[in-house]
């Protein structure tokens, strides 16, 4: 059975205009530390799309060599795929192209032996990551 969403409404042309209803060109967005993410420091991540109506972040996200990334949760779900380098995840590990969905649940621990850069999109709340400090 299919499902039924609520309409949200269309949002105004961000960067350029090509006849799409948006297109960004990636080398014009900043890339900027990562704090609304909530992580260890050192990440940094290009704001690509945020539409409020849908909840809704899209960034790329650069990890550098040796990151760690911990066991973690956020409201949003999100969908990652993995544009450059490998992640080692529940003892595999993941390369370019491969794909991530992850939801209001605990997940990772995700380690980043040689850096790498994903693209992200966080859906249904903020993109801010809850995990143990200790």
């Amino acid at each position: 059975m299919p499902r039924e969403f609520d309409p949200v409404s269309p949002q105004e042309p961000a960067v350029v205009d090509v006849g799409l209803d948006l297109s960004v060109e990636a080398d014009e967005v900043d890339w900027d530390d990562a704090e609304l993410l909530g992580l260890p420091e050192g990440l940094q991540v290009k704001i690509i799309n945020e539409n409020e109506a849908e909840g809704r972040t899209d960034m790329l996200v650069k990890y550098p060599e040796g990151y760690f990334e911990p066991e973690h949760t956020h409201e949003s779900a999100h969908a990652c795929l993995i544009l450059e380098g490998r992640i080692l995840v529940d003892g595999r590990e993941l390369t370019a192209g491969d794909y991530i969905y992850g939801q209001q649940i605990p997940h990772g621990p995700w380690k980043f032996p040689d850096g790498g850069m994903n693209f992200v999109s966080f859906v249904g709340g903020s993109p801010t990551h809850q995990w143990d400090e200790a």
